[in-house]
């Protein structure tokens, strides 16, 4: 079909970066959407997983910093809003990812760890993914809304300063109003 790249990390879900004892309950926790792939589950950083996917896969790999790894490596499985710590802990790791590979934010803010997110900690990891030129890529937060859920994902892009890529969303009416005045200011 001339696919020629994937894009990994989808809805933040992915395996790394973390420590194997996290590892080992993420890659539990997503079994019942990825199964269970045998790529040996040695590895803790973007770098070494991507390693482990080299010349496995038969395309280019576009891998997004995984919201749900970064948040599981610094409060486990907290449901509560980060601290400014623990922001800045997870904001060290966001540049970790890009550093070794990553280059957009993605996470899915209707299930844990991500969904105990608040508005707050999601401008700041964006804002250390957009000093590099990268893209917010929200499965946004439905629960509380169409509408609101999209003026989450787009207030994130304004004050983080960050383009954002909507994971997938359904459609209501006038939902399009926002998205496109959204993009004629440039998010």
């Amino acid at each position: 079909q001339g696919v020629t790249t994937q894009v990994i990390a989808a809805d933040g879900l992915s395996y790394a970066p973390l420590p194997r004892a996290r590892l080992l309950e993420m890659r539990d926790f997503l079994s019942g959407i990825y199964g269970l792939p045998d790529i040996g589950w040695d590895f803790s950083t973007v770098a070494e997983y991507l390693a482990k996917l080299t010349g496995r896969l038969p395309n280019h790999i576009v891998f997004q910093v995984p919201h749900a790894a970064i948040r599981l490596n610094v409060m486990g499985w907290a449901q509560r809003p980060a601290t400014a710590g623990e922001i800045a802990q997870m904001a060290a790791l966001t540049r970790q990812a890009l550093d070794e590979g990553a280059s957009a934010f993605a996470t899915i803010l209707d299930t844990a760890p991500c969904a105990w997110a608040d508005t707050h900690e999601l401008i700041e990891l964006c804002r250390v993914v957009a000093e590099r030129g990268g893209v917010f890529a929200p499965h946004i937060r439905y629960p509380i809304g169409m509408q609101p859920a999209m003026r989450e994902a787009l207030q994130v892009g304004e004050e983080a300063g960050i383009a954002v890529h909507l994971s997938h969303h359904y459609t209501e009416p006038d939902i399009f109003v926002p998205l496109e005045a959204a993009r004629q200011r440039g998010i």
